[in-house]
């Protein structure tokens, strides 16, 4: 019988479940920190106050620098790591009595004075073994040595160093946390020359890769530099801007929830920070009573992206450690830096994309993203296990892939799939007269028998036997049929095209159906073959 053409072409055997775009939304949400203020009345009280912040159930080691200048302590950062210690100041002749205080707080065993004894005096070892406290002094001739000799302390076979000015504390502020949780040693140098113990620690560790130098050559002279293996520069005009590169540089060993504010101008609160810092493993940021831009972008983006790891069923909260009282650093410059604000996608680009029957889409891998800002930028898109195979016939598809823009965003795909030589849908009743007949499998194995009382007949040729199964078979449209006997039932889509028979049977790997005599049930075993690009689906081939 010759078939009618009717204009609705074939959908395909499968479909991919349609959900609505999930977008963010078009207003920008503010972000509020914790503000946590650590300070004391003096730089004592501060770096007291620090210590009991970030180790609340004590430590066994403690280190212990001069309160009157940050020379000797700027390399002190990364020994303080490796032993898990609080950094405190002193004064040079005897024990500060805050910082003696918290030595009992924090019930202290051991102590590393750091500089020698011109430095913090002999009086102040005396008086902590008088409070059951060993003390060790790690120190040079100069604070050149000084660092060196801390840097032996922190590790014995350097791999990475981070090479800082003496004649400023900022360079070597901005990166103690990073040198401290890497376990890496900070060394100091002056601006034209290197000194001998320098020299020295250079030739004699082989094992260093990587220097990182940090600052400008106005800070640290190009011949000095030169004599670092393997050196980067990590650079800016001033100390905010080379605090901001080392922060960005470094950013990925930082946690997302903690950051630290403290004075670019004043040193002692920021150095007893540092340890802290390392501890939870916070950058230190460096204001001032008029910030840059770059600092309060840098300040904001990181509240951003802590709120963004949060939970997406509360708001989260990041923390702000700021070292220093308001005289040190004012609540104006803190609120000065601003809160975060998340810039949301408002809308994103339609995804409309069009193959022919058996072969696969190519679907864009980004898309257009509208922010809620007004701004436009490219986005990278996931459609990891959602993209359509090699579809086998026309239709119009629904592909859902998605993006990660602060939050996770459904991204929508059309995909029109046109058949190479469309064919019309078949009505029931040209259905029910085409069908009838016996079409077998290709390698023959398989076959079905349609008779025009209802029944089905199918057989499977095995090894040394045959099944014959039989039931009753009937249409509920076009492309579905349902097959039956007196137990079961099964409904299962299908195509019919001229003299080809595929039927999909809805993930289940056998047509099932009672055997001869309608008493033994057994299966239908899916045939092998490789007509068909969906492995689930029988393909039949009407022989009569």
């Amino acid at each position: 019988m010759k078939k009618k053409l009717i204009s609705i072409f074939l959908t395909t055997l499968f479909t991919f479940s349609y959900v609505p775009p999930t977008l963010a939304t078009t207003s920008s949400t503010t972000i509020s920190p914790i503000i946590n203020r650590i300070s004391g009345q003096n730089r004592y009280d501060t770096s007291s106050a620090i210590a009991k912040q970030g180790w609340p159930n004590g430590s066994s080691n403690c280190i212990l620098t001069y309160g009157g200048n940050y020379s000797d302590s700027l390399a002190a950062t990364p020994l303080a790591k490796k032993y898990d210690a609080p950094i405190l100041l002193t004064e040079s002749a005897s024990l500060t009595p805050i910082t003696r205080q918290v030595l009992i707080d924090l019930k202290t065993k051991n102590v590393t004075i750091i500089g020698g004894t011109g430095v913090i005096s002999s009086s102040v070892d005396t008086e902590l073994q008088s409070m059951g406290i060993t003390a060790n002094r790690v120190f040079g001739n100069d604070k050149y040595e000084t660092a060196i000799a801390v840097a032996k302390q922190v590790t014995s076979t350097p791999s990475i160093i981070f090479v800082c000015t003496s004649d400023d504390f900022s360079d070597a502020l901005s990166i103690s946390p990073i040198a401290s949780i890497k376990r890496d040693p900070i060394i100091l140098v002056p601006n034209n020359n290197i000194p001998d113990s320098v020299k020295d620690y250079i030739s004699s560790n082989k094992s260093i890769v990587k220097s990182y130098v940090i600052g400008n050559s106005d800070e640290i002279t190009d011949n000095v530099v030169n004599q670092f293996p393997n050196y980067e520069r990590i650079s800016g005009n001033d100390r905010y801007s080379r605090n901001i590169a080392v922060n960005k540089e470094f950013e990925s060993v930082f946690n997302l929830y903690n950051t630290i504010v403290t004075s670019g101008e004043q040193f002692p609160d920021a150095l007893s920070g540092s340890a802290l810092a390392s501890k939870i493993s916070a950058p230190i940021i460096l204001v001032n009573d008029a910030s840059p831009n770059d600092t309060k972008s840098y300040y904001k983006q990181r509240l951003v992206n802590a709120s963004n790891s949060g939970s997406s069923s509360s708001n989260y909260n990041p923390s702000v450690y700021v070292f220093g009282g308001t005289a040190v650093v004012p609540d104006s410059v803190i609120q000065e830096l601003g809160q975060g604000q998340v810039i949301t996608v408002s809308h994103l680009s339609a995804v409309n994309v069009t193959t022919t029957a058996g072969t696969a889409p190519v679907l864009p891998s980004t898309v257009t993203a509208t922010m809620s800002d007004g701004t436009s930028k490219m986005v990278n898109v996931n459609w990891a296990g959602r993209a359509l195979s090699q579809p086998t016939s026309a239709g119009n598809y629904i592909v859902i892939g998605t993006i990660a823009e602060s939050t996770i965003i459904n991204v929508i795909a059309t995909v029109t799939v046109a058949d190479v030589n469309p064919v019309a849908i078949l009505t029931i009743q040209q259905v029910q007269q085409e069908i009838l007949g016996t079409w077998k499998t290709s390698d023959g194995k398989h076959t079905l028998e349609f008779h025009d009382d209802g029944t089905l007949e199918e057989t499977e040729v095995l090894t040394g036997y045959t099944n014959i199964y039989k039931e009753k078979y009937s249409f509920s449209n076009p492309t579905r049929i349902r097959i039956v006997n007196s137990s079961w039932a099964e409904d299962d889509n299908f195509v019919l095209n001229g003299n080809r028979l595929e039927i999909s049977n809805l993930g289940i790997s056998r047509i099932r159906g009672n055997s001869n005599n309608f008493s033994n049930t057994d299966s239908f075993i899916h045939p092998s073959f490789s007509q068909s690009s969906i492995s689930s689906n029988y393909v039949f081939t009407k022989v009569n």
